[in-house]
């Protein structure tokens, strides 16, 4: 566990550069694809942005367009009115003579000149500025006319009591007071025309108003120089008709010149009517636009974004769907790959692994575990072939003229013995001691080949267990490094897929019927993080199970390693008795010559 794995070194890259081994987007690493979802993200929010400022700047400018134009109408209508109301106060103050209609007038032109600067000043009015300038310059020259016929109607009489006209009228009953004393009819008749024209005049005078005026009181006066009256009554006639025709004269010429003033009047408001009525047409015209132009401006921005926003959206969904698809589908192929691994199937195929992503080293992570599996397994049989070739390996025949162990009497014990005999004991025959020291090195040779014999078994299985438990330690370390992958498998899992779900202790990853019991009992929802994790603790049960059986073998190892040193020691024994009792016999063979020589020779 302490060592370094050495996945990194051996699965850290694909192994195939086939691009039929790599899915899409195969060669980005999970990182990349997170990077460009959030740049679709940004391009997709700049898009909707973008958008939104369009369709708001678009909007905007209709509906200030339309404020504009309501700004306009009512502006000109303002214009209007005040133009309508001015028009009465003249005509109510030419016909009443009431200085009350004059002071109306003159506190309306001041609103009426501000709205028309008002309107002058807006943008949307600049196509009607002309007409703006001569209802301006209109308005101006009205209100000074106006001031002047204020004057003029002042100075013929705005009461009764005052002005021209009053003084006229004084000296005309003057003149009928005198005449009626007079008793002349003719004067009288003269005096009643000369009434008649200064009824005519009060009324409006006309420049033949004069000439008749001079002809009446050119006839008024020769009819007074011949009618018979006093002279005192003809003094006064005289002076009183005098006065009479110079105020009526003066009467008929101020009368004219106010009908000329109200004509003037009259042409100003012709000259700004057609500029007023196309000011007020403009407005209109101005708000249909605004509104035909707000109308557009909305049918535009929902246009915008229901197509642009949505066809951003869904090439964004699109984006975003194929970045993830480039992720799950891997993943879920190498869920179904890890299902069956853990099924023990380790011929399932491993998809991704051209992938230079983390759905690569996933897929050779499995690859690398599919591999242990396959060894693990095949030193697992090897494993159970040694156990059981130690076990059932059937006993080899005991070689012939077997001395049994209990009775075997070791030759340290009978050489002492029978070698007595053969140096102490001179009538012994001499075949008879050869016979025996040779049937006593025979049993030896036969005890010694049976001790070596054995020894050389013992040795053959110590060695058999030694490497049983040197395999053992292996799968040990196999089984560890499986541990560790999976570890590391479960890591990554967990980071695709979230937080593993629990763990369930039933999966035993070597047993064919308990998983085959498992895998029917098995929700085929299990997803791969809960296969690693049952991996996992079948691997640390079967690390457990091999430690103690390594740790049965050392133990079975040790005793056999102590009973295979009695059985060389005994093998020892039994050689060195061999070589002894060799020994004692070429001594007795050598006595048994040296003392058959002597007889032989005499």
């Amino acid at each position: 566990m302490g060592e370094e794995s050495p996945f990194r070194e051996q699965f850290s890259q694909p192994k195939t550069s086939d691009p039929s081994a790599r899915t899409f987007l195969g060669g980005a690493r999970l990182a990349t694809r997170i990077r460009l979802f959030v740049g679709f993200g940004l391009v997709f929010v700049i898009a909707l942005g973008t958008l939104f400022f369009l369709a708001e700047q678009r909007l905007s400018a209709a509906l200030d367009g339309l404020a504009q134009a309501r700004r306009l109408a009512d502006l000109a209508g303002r214009v209007e009115l005040g133009t309508i109301r001015q028009r009465g106060d003249e005509n109510s103050f030419l016909l009443s003579g009431d200085i009350r209609h004059a002071r109306s007038y003159n506190k309306r032109v001041d609103p009426l000149m501000a709205n028309l600067k008002s309107l002058e000043d807006l943008p949307a009015a600049e196509d009607v500025r002309r007409n703006i300038l001569t209802i301006k310059d209109g308005v101006a020259q009205r209100s000074n006319e106006f001031a002047e016929i204020i004057e003029i109607k002042k100075l013929l009489g705005l009461k009764e009591n005052t002005g021209l006209q009053n003084l006229v009228r004084s000296w005309a009953m003057g003149l009928e007071r005198n005449l009626s004393q007079s008793g002349a009819a003719a004067l009288i008749a003269e005096f009643a025309r000369l009434r008649g024209i200064e009824q005519r005049v009060s009324a409006g005078a006309k420049e033949d108003d004069l000439r008749e005026i001079k002809a009446g009181l050119s006839n008024f006066a020769s009819l007074l120089t011949k009618a018979k009256m006093p002279e005192k009554l003809r003094g006064t006639l005289r002076e009183l008709i005098r006065k009479y025709g110079a105020d009526l004269s003066q009467l008929n010429r101020t009368g004219g010149s106010l009908a000329g003033k109200v004509d003037h009047l009259g042409e100003i408001n012709a000259y700004m009517a057609p500029s007023l009525d196309g000011l007020i047409a403009f407005g209109q015209k101005s708000i249909l636009t605004a509104g035909r132009e707000l109308a557009g401006a909305r049918q535009w921005a929902r246009r915008a974004m229901i197509g642009g926003g949505g066809g951003a959206a869904l090439a964004f969904l699109l984006c975003g769907f194929l970045l993830m698809r480039s992720v799950t589908q891997p993943v879920g192929n190498l869920a179904k790959a890890a299902m069956r691994l853990a099924g023990g199937d380790h011929g399932a195929p491993i998809p991704a692994t051209g992938n230079y992503d983390e759905t690569g080293d996933l897929a050779n992570a499995l690859t690398f575990f599919r591999e242990n599996m396959v060894q693990a397994d095949r030193l697992r049989k090897e494993l159970e072939d040694h156990l059981r070739t130690a076990v059932e390996q059937p006993a080899e025949p005991e070689p012939p003229e077997t001395i049994a162990e209990e009775e075997f009497v070791p030759p340290s014990l009978t050489a002492g013995a029978e070698a007595k005999p053969s140096s102490g004991r001179a009538d012994q025959a001499p075949d008879s001691a050869i016979s025996e020291l040779t049937k006593q090195v025979t049993q030896t040779s036969q005890l010694a080949s049976v001790a070596a014999f054995e020894a050389e078994k013992t040795e053959s299985m110590v060695a058999g267990l030694g490497e049983a438990a040197e395999k053992v330690k292996e799968i040990e370390k196999l089984v560890l490094m499986i541990n560790d992958q999976s570890s590391l498998l479960a890591v990554q899992t967990a980071l695709d897929d979230g937080p593993p779900s629990p763990k369930n202790d039933k999966l035993v990853a070597f047993s064919s019927a308990e998983r085959s019991s498992q895998n029917g009992n098995r929700s085929l929802a299990h997803s791969v993080s809960d296969r690693i994790d049952d991996i996992q603790v079948t691997a640390q049960r079967t690390v457990t199970a091999v430690r103690e059986m390594g740790q049965t073998i050392e133990r079975i190892n040790e005793v056999a390693i102590d009973f295979a040193a009695e059985t060389s020691n005994q093998a020892l024994n039994a050689a060195t008795d061999l070589l002894r009792q060799s020994e004692d016999l070429r001594s007795s063979l050598d006595s048994l010559i040296g003392k058959m020589r002597p007889t032989a020779n005499p």
